[in-house]
């Protein structure tokens, strides 16, 4: 009777044994698919964040280009218009001291 138990209890165990593997080969194959899927996923969302990210980078980039280009461009048109005024102004000044001086020099001509 003894010798029945250990037999039937040495079958059971091999028998558990194998049906565990099965199962835990089953378990590890399920989630190695739903692994990959997540990381497959994950992947494609970082390459369609990292795709936005550099859209939206590109998009500010060429903003600041934009403002920056702005500026300068005023900048450098306020140096020419200052430039023009003190070129005119001095003209003015010019043709106001020689106005002058043929004033002081014949005073019976008249002023430009």
């Amino acid at each position: 009777m003894e010798d029945d138990v250990t037999k039937d209890l040495a079958e059971f165990s091999l028998a558990n044994a194998i049906y565990a593997a099965l199962i835990e080969g089953h378990a590890c194959e399920i989630s190695a698919r739903y692994a990959a899927n997540v990381v497959s996923l994950l992947a494609l969302t970082a390459c369609g964040s990292s795709r936005n990210a550099m859209d939206n980078a590109q998009k500010n980039a060429s903003d600041m280009i934009s403002s920056l280009q702005m500026k300068y461009n005023r900048g450098r048109q306020a140096a020419i218009t200052n430039e023009l005024v003190d070129i005119i102004t001095g003209k003015f000044r010019v043709i106001n001291r020689l106005a002058i001086r043929l004033t002081i020099a014949c005073p019976g001509a008249s002023a430009l």
